[in-house]
């Protein structure tokens, strides 16, 4: 029998970017950039969470501009 892993909000996991660019959002009225030689971020969950409740932000990772590998993540945080 197989356990299910245990996803917290805390736990961190890699975000790839997968478009060409740069790209810079607001989060908690901080800008983040995201230069365009960086391929992947290790982010917190919850703050990919706060992300997903801005439309353009949840478009790009549900269009999997930023891709998160981990299916267990992805099915944590209901996307596609």
């Amino acid at each position: 029998m197989a356990t299910k892993k245990t996803i917290k909000p805390t736990d961190k996991v890699r975000v790839y970017k997968n478009i060409v660019g740069s790209v810079s959002f607001k989060l908690r009225n901080i800008v983040t950039n995201w230069e365009e030689t960086v391929e992947y971020k290790d982010m917190v969950i919850s703050d990919i969470e706060e992300m997903l409740g801005y439309a353009d932000l949840n478009k790009m990772f549900n269009k999997n501009k930023f891709l998160i590998k981990d299916e267990s993540i992805r099915e944590y945080l209901r996307l596609n």
